[in-house]
């Protein structure tokens, strides 16, 4: 998965989770600065890309993320470390 790939799929769950058009996110959005997300609902972002993707995200590293690509590139390492 290429990094654009995983973050589009942030965004989209990004968008779910916040009810806002995918255009209203950018990859360098903060996730407590500019939208306002708590632990818990980046928590619920984490575990709608684990069901769509099939894997597992590290948890522990949630506190330390900030923007979507932040999000993106752990979507991207987990997914690196199960196709190989």
């Amino acid at each position: 998965m290429s990094q654009r790939e995983a973050t589009e799929a942030v965004v989209r769950a990004l968008s779910v989770e916040l009810e806002v058009p995918t255009a209203e996110i950018l990859a360098a959005t903060s996730l407590r600065g500019d939208v306002g997300l708590d632990s818990m609902s980046i928590a619920n972002v984490v575990f709608s890309l684990e069901e769509e993707f099939d894997c597992e995200l590290d948890l522990e590293g949630t506190k330390r993320l900030d923007t979507v690509d932040d999000i993106a590139r752990l979507l991207g390492a987990a997914l690196g470390e199960a196709s190989s």
